[in-house]
């Protein structure tokens, strides 16, 4: 690995950040996506992938270090980016952001008003978003073993959260009651919505418990479901977000079960 040069923005791109000596709060609050290609562009600059890279649910991103109780960026040295010739395109078209597909500046950055972009900043930022959930789509486990273990005979309770997502989809009539539950259907005994060609047909809108699958909550806590085929890839991924991301989202099911049953009892 090369060794870190003085923490100094590139000389020849002059941008508000370099200008003021901004760390806030891009490199600070976000947690950043990385393109395959924003890997390959750091790894020529000398830094390996475990030095920079995080791995949470099929995404990549930007690691951060524990500073004085602060979570920052790794790269991020004092008031200045180590790395800002060779930054992730999130990182340069910030502060313009994605928000749940609505595209404008950060209302945190600082300097946002000495920004100049146009339209085509704007595609590009589209144009990253997409690319990132593209190459998320290639690191999936089922996605890539072309697996539907789990789809059939599934016993997938749903969120309120869920239900409203699918359903703004236009589909009805995929869920069924089962005290209170509300479950996913099955017909013929595969999921209502695996397809044909043995794959999800709302993958990117599937249910939160699909997500975490196959992890699952056993009688010892959270544990890795024996009947899944790719169980053993599944455990290199393991990280902590997990566990307690399965934990709320059961708290979530057996408080909405509740008031369900509470308001029936009205």
């Amino acid at each position: 690995m090369k060794k870190r040069k003085q923490s100094t923005y590139h000389h020849g791109e002059v941008t508000p950040c370099s200008r003021h000596g901004c760390n806030a709060p891009c490199c600070e609050l976000y947690q950043v996506k990385l393109l395959e290609s924003d890997i390959q562009r750091l790894e020529d600059a000398g830094y390996p992938k475990n030095f920079f890279i995080e791995h949470e649910n099929n995404y990549l991103y930007l690691k951060k270090d524990e500073i004085g109780g602060d979570s920052v960026c790794v790269f991020q040295e004092g008031s200045a980016c180590a790395v800002h010739p060779h930054r992730p395109q999130s990182c340069r078209t910030y502060p313009l952001v994605n928000m749940d597909g609505m595209i404008g500046y950060d209302e945190f950055c600082p300097y946002s008003d000495e920004f100049e972009f146009t339209w085509d900043h704007e595609q590009t930022l589209q144009e990253i978003t997409t690319k990132l959930e593209e190459e998320k789509d290639t690191r999936d486990i089922c996605l890539t073993n072309r697996c539907d273990a789990c789809c059939r005979d599934t016993e997938m309770p749903l969120t309120n959260g869920d239900l409203r997502r699918i359903s703004d989809l236009g589909h009805k009539d995929f869920f069924r009651d089962r005290k209170g539950e509300n479950i996913l259907r099955n017909i013929d005994h595969r999921c209502f919505f695996l397809g044909e060609d043995r794959r999800c047909t709302i993958y990117r809108n599937r249910p939160e418990g699909c997500r975490f699958y196959p992890f699952i909550l056993g009688r010892g806590g959270v544990v890795m479901d024996e009947d899944c085929p790719h169980r053993e890839t599944f455990q290199t991924r393991y990280s902590t977000w997990i566990e307690e991301g399965l934990m709320e989202l059961v708290s979530l099911l057996e408080e909405e079960q509740e008031d369900r049953q509470s308001n029936r009892n009205v």
